[in-house]
């Protein structure tokens, strides 16, 4: 992998459904120790999907929704828990479509340069079983 800072951890299966890759689960460990687990499942009934983030650490957590509501941030923190709810960004891959245009009429750097790119991609075929 060319990025030394990420190792990947995989995890795959199919239900047969079709030919992708349909329930895909894996895991990233950081080289400072950081872990991430991903697990996307694309084959089940609509209203068994989870859109969640949870970002667990020492001495607390938070979860949020991706993409769909509530748009709400839950954070807890020992016996605290508040949550924060937040309007979805109606534009917000604006800003790298920006950055995007910018580069290719000469008027910026690449924002997504090949290298991260390979990176992703290495990281994409580990957890398909590639």
């Amino acid at each position: 992998m060319a990025n030394p800072n990420i190792t990947p951890a995989t995890g795959l299966t199919k239900a047969g459904i079709n030919n992708c890759d349909d329930n895909v689960s894996g895991v990233l460990v950081f080289k400072n120790g950081v872990v991430v687990n991903g697990s996307w499942a694309f084959n089940v009934a609509e209203e068994a999907t989870v859109d969640s983030c949870e970002i667990i650490g020492s001495e607390g957590s938070m979860s949020f929704p991706f993409f769909n509501a509530p748009h709400t941030i839950k954070l807890k923190m020992g016996a605290k828990q508040q949550e924060i709810n937040f309007d979805p960004l109606e534009h917000v891959q604006q800003p790298l479509i920006e950055k995007v245009v910018n580069y290719f009429n000469g008027e910026g750097d690449n924002p997504s340069p090949i290298a991260d790119a390979i990176v992703l991609m290495k990281i994409i075929d580990a957890f398909a079983g590639h």
